[in-house]
């Protein structure tokens, strides 16, 4: 989806979650973290810091790293 769209942003490699655990990763685009949950128990366990407006996140096709496409900044003139 947004893999064709990443010109003009930067991107970001996270390693992914441990095996047999499931997780889901969401984009929090104000604070520029992307939080990480814990589906079995509903509850955030971690957040981590990445770049400027956080908006796609994807998983490797082998599961070891979580790819963050994120945005630039912008200066009002």
């Amino acid at each position: 989806m947004w893999r064709g769209c990443l010109l003009g942003t930067g991107l970001f490699i996270l390693l992914g979650a441990h095996a047999g655990a499931f997780s889901a990763y969401v984009s929090n685009e104000k604070s520029n973290t992307i939080s990480v949950i814990d589906t079995d128990k509903f509850a955030v366990v971690k957040t981590i810091k990445v770049g400027q407006r956080p908006r796609g996140i994807d998983l490797t096709k082998d599961g070891k790293f979580i790819l963050v496409a994120v945005g630039t900044t912008t200066r009002s003139r």
